[in-house]
Parts: C-alpha cells; structure tokens; sequence
C-alpha cells in the first residue's frame, strides 16, 4: 500500500532481462504492475503461466534443450519438472528458488497454484491469497535478480545465461 509504481517505473526490470522471452515484456509488466495495485487475479492470470515461459527461455539461451522427440517423430516440450531438475537450472537459480516455484506453482504438498489456476479450479477469493501474492512476489524476485547484480557489480548475484 506504501508504494505505487507506474509502468515506467516497473519497465527497467523487464527489458533486456535475461529471464524474460522476447515478446513477454508486457505481460509479465502488467502482471507485476496488477500485484502492485493489489490486483492479485490478475496478476496471478498473467504471471502464472510466464513462469514456465521464463525457465524455458532461460534454458534455451543456455543451449540446454527443452523438448524431446518422441517415437513418432513428434516434439514435446520437456514438462517443468524435467526442466526444474536440470543441473543447469538448479545451480543458476539455487535449490532455495527451486524450492519456492515447486511449494508455490506445482507441489501437491505445495499450493499446487500453477495447476489449480490453469484448470480452471480457483474461485475469485482463492486468487486474493497467499499462493497468489507468493507467485507474484517470486516472479518480482526473480525479475530483479539481473537488476541487482548490475548495481551490486556481481554477476554471480544474477541469473544470467
């Protein structure tokens, strides 16, 4: 409630940041700017899904892949915990971030949050919650990551690919 910042404000954590896909900028501004203004529904409906987006981005410019080839020839992306179990992730966004998106997004002994929104399973009350604040503050931390190490000088503070 003390802080009220614009886009403007916000857009410096979002652009050429290196856990966020081309295109994705201003959605997961808007969803950041929505947390702000205590719009926790939306925020969660445009924040949620980015989660994914951002560690698959984050993999592939690390030249990790992240789909398989199938028997029939088909391609499918690698499902999130394959990619959370990555070396590469583990050690790039450390096991206390792992912890956090698996407890919060997809554990069943977690909030499960990522299925329950993506299903349809949540009622208006449900994303004005802990799970959903949760979501939204991580997806802040993680976007300030590379801000941060830029003003600390340290890019080993950063998640950087």
């Amino acid at each position: 409630t003390e802080h009220h910042p614009t886009k403007d404000d916000l857009l410096p954590l979002v652009s050429s940041n290196p856990f966020i896909p081309p295109g994705h900028e201003g959605l997961i501004l808007r969803g950041l700017l929505a947390g702000f203004q205590s719009d926790y529904v939306s925020a969660a409906h445009l924040l949620v899904p980015q989660f994914e987006a951002c560690i698959r981005h984050f993999l592939e410019s690390s030249g990790i892949h992240v789909t398989t080839f199938e028997h029939d020839g088909t391609e499918k992306y690698k499902l999130w915990g394959g990619m959370l179990d990555i070396p590469v992730t583990r050690k790039a966004f450390g096991e206390q971030y792992i912890f956090e998106i698996e407890g919060i997004l997809l554990s069943e002994a977690g909030f499960n949050f990522r299925n329950e929104l993506a299903h349809g399973m949540l009622t208006e009350a449900q994303c004005i919650s802990v799970p959903a604040v949760s979501a939204w503050w991580l997806m802040l931390r993680l976007c300030l990551q590379p801000v941060a190490a830029r003003f600390s000088g340290n890019p080993d503070d950063s998640i950087e690919t």
